[in-house]
């Protein structure tokens, strides 16, 4: 929950840095959500590269289901009552601001994580796995 309360300020300051003060809390979410989704496509796609035959096919509908479960989830954890301007106030407090590599690795793990996936997945289907 603090690497959440942490990454949620970390993205909602830049979202303000840059100029979106009027939907900066919205687009924190979508930003977490989006990146939390990568996460679990990672996990899908993994497990389909490990386990081949069992052929499970990602539909939409699942992928809408799992997002708007994950935005409520955020939702309800810092937009809710407005809960979100109590951390990003204690953040601040804590002088730990300045620091965005955590961020960025969240981030770009996601990416680096579904890239390694796509390589092993060619290397499967063309049997050099």
């Amino acid at each position: 929950m603090k690497l959440l309360k942490t990454l949620f300020c970390k993205f909602y300051l830049f979202q303000i840095k840059v100029g979106n003060e009027d939907i900066a809390p919205f687009s924190t979410i979508l930003i977490l959500g989006g990146v939390t989704l990568l996460y679990l496509f990672d996990l899908w796609f993994f497990m389909s590269v490990l386990f081949n035959p069992l052929n499970f096919e990602l539909k939409p509908e699942i992928l809408i289901f799992v997002l708007s479960i994950i935005m409520g989830f955020y939702y309800y954890i810092f937009l809710y009552k407005a809960k979100y301007k109590s951390f990003v106030k204690e953040f601040k407090k804590k002088k730990e601001f300045e620091e965005s590599k955590i961020a960025i690795a969240f981030v770009g793990l996601a990416f680096l994580l579904y890239i390694s996936f796509i390589i092993l997945k060619i290397l499967q289907n063309s049997k050099k796995i």
